[in-house]
């Protein structure tokens, strides 16, 4: 299944209108006014004369070692730390280079990740290559250390942290080169990122943690100062690095390509460059600009929803979601839909699009469509007919096995409708799916999707107005075994009004199961080819699934030859 959802800027909508329905309340402040509060910063920041000490031997170092760290960085590969000591490529020059230190020889099971065992390495290089494929001037290099480092080791660390913008440790514990990193890590050396965080590690990594300059040892900064993290008072230093660090750790923690991904993008967004995905949902929540294109254009959509206990109670759902939670977002919108709720989005989003947004299909990576079936030429009735699939053999075209979308993919009991409209040359797609709504009971879910041709058989257009808003998508039908038992189906989408874009991939079948395990290498095959690897994918929920309860049923469908 594949549903585009307005999450992020309708919470941004949500924030506004609480902001809104408050500004009437009674002030605390006396009626001379408040005053702010004027803070020493050295008693508002216990680590600032560390941090400044440490700043200043940075700028004092010797002109030999400031001259390694930026010579250094022509040693550092496009794809990885060139660990013989050669010379390194032209793309090396990125603007923006992140290292990744992971487990290497020696470590054991420390090498493995939580994602479905795959080793870490393999993971940080995928998650560099998404990376590059958000933006062509991000770049990752992935240097695995050693339990038993060498001298070359050594130097390799070394030259790969004085010429990176940023650097990140995943899964170094003991035993695995962590205790000796430990060493290396003195808070004074001035070849040192200003950017250094440790997940999952070793506790003495972690504590040489730090953002922008700031250190972020727990032994430094008081505990009731660390659980304070949107505390943000003037000549704070801590507020933002205490943000970005609990930001980072709530992501990582969700244990998600994705969110993995969207953690390094936080980083390079605070710390080296902006990143438009990531500011754009850091804006300040009370837009003053926005409440009055609310107001001025949607009053009666704004009181119908927040004056209706369902529609309301979907708005606070919306605001208490974590940053960039998903799941979370799209499950309080599905749970609470309602015709009130898709007015309120309609207007304040799609209509006047009062948060300013834009968005655009991403392109990156190229992914290409088949172009034969059965030892033929891929033609367009045959690649309308791999969409339509097991449809009227079965109740539905295809059953979803696995899904790359933490939030779309959490849903269990997924069919995809697909068919020719009774108009000429019509196609749609209707996925259909069961929601467990945060009131424990369960409903059936449909949207509506257009689907038109593009440039050549295999490669559609889709378009769709969910809960107000309208999303458009690319679709690539990637590969489909010659027997129908299985098909994978590539797409990247965008809802321009709330600034979101979205990629992924569906594995299908028609009975929702994984085929036999004859088929998996040219499934790997076909989703590698896609930028996918099969530990991205998300396994959906079949246990609960009877197909005559799902609501199936198809009234304007032309009649149509299956290849069933």
């Amino acid at each position: 299944m594949v549903v585009a959802h307005p999450s992020h800027s309708t919470r941004r909508v949500a924030v506004n209108i609480a902001t809104l329905a408050s500004a009437s309340a009674p002030s605390r402040c006396p009626a001379s006014g408040c005053a702010r509060p004027r803070l020493n910063r050295r008693l508002v920041d216990p680590i600032y004369l560390r941090s400044e000490q440490r700043e200043a031997t940075r700028a004092n170092a010797p002109r030999s070692a400031r001259l390694i760290a930026r010579s250094s960085s022509a040693t550092v590969e496009a794809t990885g730390v060139n660990r013989d000591g050669g010379e390194g490529s032209a793309e090396s020059k990125a603007s923006v280079h992140v290292l990744a230190l992971v487990p290497g020889e020696g470590t054991n099971s420390s090498r493995l990740s939580p994602f479905q065992g795959a080793p870490w390495e393999e993971v940080l290089e995928h998650v560099g290559k998404r990376l590059n494929w958000t933006d062509e001037r991000l770049r990752m290099s992935v240097l695995p250390v050693p339990a038993d480092p060498s001298a070359e080791s050594l130097e390799a660390v070394a030259r790969g942290l004085a010429g990176c913008d940023l650097a990140v440790g995943v899964g170094l514990h003991k035993g695995s080169g962590a205790e000796w990193l430990v060493e290396r890590l003195d808070g004074t050396d001035a070849t040192m990122p200003s950017t250094l965080f440790f997940l999952d590690c070793h506790d003495g990594l972690e504590a040489v943690c730090r953002a922008g300059g700031v250190f972020l040892d727990d032994d430094s900064i008081p505990g009731w100062r660390r659980r304070i993290t949107d505390w943000n008072l003037p000549g704070d230093r801590l507020a933002k690095p205490l943000k970005v660090k609990s930001l980072v750790q709530e992501l990582w923690h969700r244990h998600s390509s994705d969110d993995l991904l969207y953690a390094l993008l936080v980083l390079i967004n605070e710390y080296a460059m902006e990143v438009p995905l990531v500011s754009g949902q850091l804006k300040e929540k009370t837009d003053i600009r926005a409440i009055m294109c609310m107001m001025g254009n949607c009053r009666q959509e704004v009181l119908d929803c927040v004056n209706n206990p369902a529609c309301k109670a979907g708005l606070d759902c919306l605001e208490s979601c974590a940053f960039n939670d998903q799941v979370c977002s799209y499950r309080c919108i599905v749970s609470y839909e309602s015709p009130l709720f898709e007015a309120f989005s309609l207007c304040i989003l799609q209509k006047h699009n009062c948060l300013k947004n834009s968005a655009s299909i991403p392109m990156r990576p190229q992914v290409d469509a088949m172009t034969h079936f059965r030892g033929e030429e891929l033609t367009w009735d045959t690649s309308d007919r791999l969409f339509i699939g097991w449809l009227g053999a079965q109740p539905a075209s295809w059953r979803v096995v696995a899904g790359k979308n933490p939030a779309y993919d959490y849903f269990p009991c997924q069919y995809q409708l697909f068919y020719p409209g009774k108009a000429r040359g019509s196609m749609w797609y209707e996925p259909v799916f069961k929601v467990t709504k945060y009131d424990g009971t369960q409903v059936w879910r449909r949207r509506k999707y257009r689907v038109r041709r593009a440039e050549a058989p295999g490669y559609y257009h889709f378009s769709v107005l969910d809960n107000g808003v309208i999303s458009s998508e690319y679709w690539r039908i990637v590969d489909v075994a010659d027997d129908l038992s299985w098909a994978i189906f590539y797409y990247s989408g965008a809802a321009s009004v709330v600034g979101q874009t979205y990629q992924g991939s569906v594995f299908a079948t028609p009975d929702g199961l994984w085929p036999d395990e004859k088929h998996l290498p040219r499934i790997e095959a076909s989703m590698d080819s896609a930028g996918i690897k099969l530990w991205e994918l998300y396994d959906v929920d079949q246990s609960c699934c009877d197909p005559e309860e799902a609501p199936l049923d198809v009234t304007d469908m032309r009649p149509f030859e299956p290849l069933v």
